[in-house]
């Protein structure tokens, strides 16, 4: 599949692609945008930078103009995911 399928465009500018462990969704927009994810994902915990990788579990992303996030699945199987 390509990276630019019509089925990774949720709308005008905004992409999003799956993978195995998670998800990325970027706006490429001069907007910000609201993006319901359709699922709950996760925030990678991150130690750098808290406030951009806090951890939390969403549904809705509000994504800044030219941004992208990496979000991880919270399915219970999902190796990656650790049950805190």
């Amino acid at each position: 599949m390509s990276i630019c399928a019509k089925e990774n465009l949720l709308s005008t500018d905004i992409w999003r692609r799956d993978f195995e462990h998670g998800i990325v969704v970027v706006n490429s927009s001069t907007n910000q945008a609201t993006i319901n994810l359709g699922d709950n994902f996760r925030y990678i915990s991150g130690s750098q930078d808290a406030i951009a990788n806090p951890g939390g579990v969403v549904s809705e992303l509000v994504l800044p103009s030219f941004d992208a996030k990496i979000l991880l699945t919270t399915k219970a199987n999902d190796p990656l995911v650790r049950n805190n």
